[in-house]
């Protein structure tokens, strides 16, 4: 059974997708590159509120145009359970940990999720940073 973008991301609170094809990454795309940052290529995410009926055909959509529109490899989406949103963004793909901490936090972001491990990891504010 193939799911939509907004199942996908529903069932199993976000998804990771082949920008070119809109599927899933396969095992070495995700072990590759495992560390998802957004904001790629400075693109503002959108969110879609979970409880508006039209929010399933918009999510699929709005990442198809993403996808198509802008020269990325990669969109993330996954539910924000404190806005009851879901959110798409253009994301980047990192081999290793700390370079994709250092371009999360430069770019205002909250946490960034690990592909290989399915945890999402929690980043330092800029406040709490020692130089």
């Amino acid at each position: 059974m193939s799911y939509s973008i907004y199942e996908k991301t529903i069932m199993y609170g976000g998804a990771t997708l082949d920008a070119s094809t809109l599927d899933d990454l396969d095992d070495d795309q995700k072990l590759d590159r495992p560390y998802v940052v957004g904001g790629a290529k400075k693109i503002k995410e959108r969110s879609f509120d979970l409880t508006d009926p039209a929010t399933p055909a918009m999510v699929d959509q709005y990442v198809s145009d993403l996808a198509s529109a802008f020269l990325i490899d990669t969109v993330g989406t996954w539910v924000d359970h404190e806005t009851g949103k879901i959110v798409i963004d253009a994301v980047d793909r990192f081999s290793d940990l700390a370079p994709a901490l250092r371009v999360a936090q430069d770019r205002g972001e909250r946490a960034i999720f690990d592909l290989a491990d399915f945890r999402v990891i929690t980043v330092q504010s800029q406040d709490h940073v020692r130089s």
